[in-house]
């Protein structure tokens, strides 16, 4: 079965409500087996070309962007046992999984403006 029909009864979601700007942070991707903090969830972003070149830093050629997000105790993402984000690029939208096991994952829409707002506001290195 395709990605496309598996994830067909997704939602959209506010990605604010699961991934702050302000508690979000990029990291180089030679530091991405680097353990975060003991608040943060891992976040793995594959961007096409297309929108990589909509943002205001440069992404490997590969896509990929790997960040933190920092929770709080109320968050929906420790309500609901998350273990990892990913967010994937679909052209027209973005798929976000909330991996809470390899096989106990909740999946949302969410618009290419939320994501690219969040990937030029939040902290990211200089590179």
């Amino acid at each position: 079965m395709s990605n496309k029909k598996l994830y067909e009864d997704a939602e959209y979601a506010a990605l604010e409500d699961y991934l702050p700007v302000k508690r979000f942070r990029i990291v180089p991707g030679e530091y991405k087996d680097i353990p975060g903090g003991i608040s943060e969830i891992e976040v793995t972003i594959d961007v096409k070309k297309t929108f990589a070149g909509k943002l205001d830093f440069k992404v490997s050629g590969s896509g990929r962007i790997y960040g933190w997000i920092r929770t709080q105790k109320a968050d929906a993402l420790r309500k609901l046992g998350a273990k990892r984000i990913e967010l994937i690029d679909w052209s027209e939208k973005f798929l976000m999984l909330i991996v809470v096991s390899e096989n106990d994952k909740t999946a949302y829409y969410v618009d290419n403006s939320e994501v690219k707002n969040l990937l030029n506001n939040c902290l990211r290195p200089r590179l």
